[in-house]
């Protein structure tokens, strides 16, 4: 934005919004004009795409840890077997594929 950087306004700082919102001084401070608002669009469409493929990169990252977690606890409580690692369980899933029958290594000891 002109005068400020060349970029998005940055969030009000400040304790109590509701003081701060009745002064005419944080008011013209804060305010943006519609010109000013449509010439930023793009940025700020921009940085909400960024922010959302970061969030659902975060949610991606989460859910899988959960699902080992889940994975991990499962194993332990049937028997008190570790549960095996992704490679072993990406080299079983392979064989499975190819026809070949496969189980992880306590499973087959168990």
């Amino acid at each position: 934005l002109p005068g400020g950087g060349g970029g998005v306004p940055l969030p009000r700082q400040g304790g109590d919004h509701a003081e701060s919102a009745h002064s005419e001084e944080a008011l013209s401070a804060c305010a943006l004009s519609v010109e000013e608002l449509d010439r930023s669009a793009d940025d700020l469409r921009e940085l909400l795409d960024e922010s959302v493929a970061s969030a659902e990169r975060q949610l991606f990252d989460l859910r899988t840890a959960a699902a080992d977690d889940s994975r991990i606890l499962g194993a332990l409580g049937d028997g008190g077997l570790l549960p095996p690692g992704p490679d072993v369980l990406a080299t079983v899933e392979f064989l499975g594929e190819h026809g070949i029958p496969a189980l992880p290594g306590w499973r087959y000891l168990a």
